[in-house]
């Protein structure tokens, strides 16, 4: 049976006016011989769009679901005036999905895989996708312009300049120069003879 191991439990004879809050309240106001009795979701069944008097309770586990059915089944239910026996079953998803009732979708099976603690070993027929392509390397930079390995001129240098350079500059001309010094005899002493340390 799916009852068996489920957190579900059916309610029947149900106000028609009943929420889900006061179902709630209903519920933990229950005899706490073992403990309160908190809910997790309440899902009402319909009939021709109104509520048909029964709803799907689902609790934390399967113990306190038991223990919901032993407290609650025939007690007394008040809505909007009205007073109610109410009926309480071990029920599951089936069931409710079977009566109508919509309930929400349970979790992708991947899911649960992800969560799974630990890491399972890779099926044999699982490939491995293979990485993304690397982006294209930057372009290179531009190469710098060779340099010149010419020599610069040598600063002019002032020996360079001419005579007649510097001569164009004063306005003049070249200057001659001057003849050789021509060797004069020495004088004569009086005694006829040459004085060689220019005395007398």
């Amino acid at each position: 049976s799916c009852v068996r191991m489920s957190s579900y439990v059916r309610l029947r004879g149900l106000p028609f006016g009943a929420s889900e809050r006061e179902v709630a309240q209903w519920f933990a106001c229950a005899p706490r011989d073992g403990g309160r009795v908190n809910i997790g979701s309440v899902h009402f069944a319909y009939k021709a769009g109104r509520k048909s008097g029964e709803a799907f309770v689902e609790l934390r586990d399967s113990s306190l679901a038991e223990r919901a059915v032993h407290q609650l089944h025939l007690r007394n239910m008040v809505s909007s005036g009205k007073d109610r026996w109410v009926e309480v079953f071990m029920s599951c998803e089936a069931e409710a999905r079977l009566a109508g009732v919509t309930l929400p979708s349970p979790a992708p099976l991947h899911t649960h895989i992800l969560t799974a603690a630990g890491s399972a070993p890779a099926r044999a027929d699982h490939h491995p996708q293979s990485p993304p392509p690397l982006p294209p390397p930057p372009p290179a930079p531009a190469p710098a312009p060779p340099r010149s390995r010419t020599p610069p001129p040598p600063p002019p240098s002032h020996r360079e300049s001419s005579v007649d350079q510097w001569a164009a500059k004063l306005g003049g001309s070249v200057v001659n120069p001057l003849p050789p010094r021509r060797e004069e005899p020495p004088p004569k002493r009086r005694d006829g003879g040459f004085r060689r340390d220019g005395g007398l």
